[in-house]
């Protein structure tokens, strides 16, 4: 099958061994996040749309379910922006656990999460990786260049309101900038926040490889055992370099910054 939207299988440091399913056309979000590796958002909008027909993406990942009966551990949703701007993400899922029994994941930005629409649909996943990067206003800002009609008060709640009403698993992912996110005072607003929602897992990475104005601001030593110290439970990772378009969508599935991760 000539596959559009279905991408791996991919060995990812969090979801293991993963097939990756893109839901969103190219570069589609309601952020410009300055960290995305597929580059600038081109289609920027607030509101969810159907894009391409849901049937077609599950032929897809029937397919590549019939392409590797064994060894997968979880089907991520994730997308070249942002995948809860799907209206069809809900029932992909639906249909998706109709044909396996491997766990299903979603990547989000988090910034819709405030929207009882997408809260239902997230909530039929086994695993939901929730980015972010920053807990105070300027800093969000700066990373991730919102839709104007987003703000950061509305992102921490939608994420501790979706935690105490979640099943499965919440994943908080952070990407750790030099100069946009890893100063002091910045990391203890973002532990005080991850604390608040009280997240099952809190990944802490740093970038490798080209993006989109951010990548290669490496935080340094002694910014990396600041950001341990005040987030003390998160696991830290490097993200590799990957510049291929498909290993871009895999870093959204791996690192789940769809600005969305993207």
């Amino acid at each position: 099958m000539d596959y559009q939207h279905v991408y791996g299988p991919l060995d990812s440091p969090r979801f293991g061994r993963s097939l990756s399913v893109s839901v969103i056309p190219g570069k589609t979000c309601n952020c410009d996040c300055v960290f995305c590796g597929l580059g600038r958002t081109t289609s920027k909008l607030h509101h969810r749309q159907g894009f391409d027909a849901p049937d077609e993406i599950l032929r897809e990942i029937r397919a590549a379910l019939q392409e590797n009966p064994s060894g997968l551990e979880h089907i991520t949703f994730c997308g070249e922006g942002e995948p809860t701007l799907y209206q069809a993400l809900g029932y992909l899922i639906v249909q998706t656990r109709k044909l396996t029994d491997v766990p299903i994941a979603v990547g989000t930005n988090s910034t819709l999460l405030g929207r009882d629409e997408v809260v239902r649909s997230l909530q039929l996943a086994d695993v939901v990786a929730a980015s972010l990067c920053a807990a105070d206003a300027d800093s969000f800002a700066r990373l991730h260049r919102p839709d104007a009609d987003l703000d950061l008060p509305g992102v921490l709640d939608g994420l501790a309101r979706f935690k105490e009403g979640f099943a499965g698993q919440l994943w908080i992912e952070v990407m750790l900038f030099a100069g946009l996110n890893d100063g002091e005072g910045q990391l203890r607003s973002l532990g005080e926040a991850i604390a608040r929602i009280g997240p099952d897992r809190t990944y802490v990475v740093t970038p490798g490889g080209p993006g989109n104005g951010a990548r290669g601001r490496l935080p340094d030593a002694e910014a990396i055992a600041r950001a341990r110290e005040m987030l003390p439970d998160a696991i830290f990772l490097e993200q590799p370099a990957a510049p291929t378009h498909q290993s871009a969508i895999s870093r959204l599935a791996d690192a789940a910054l769809p600005d969305a991760q993207a």
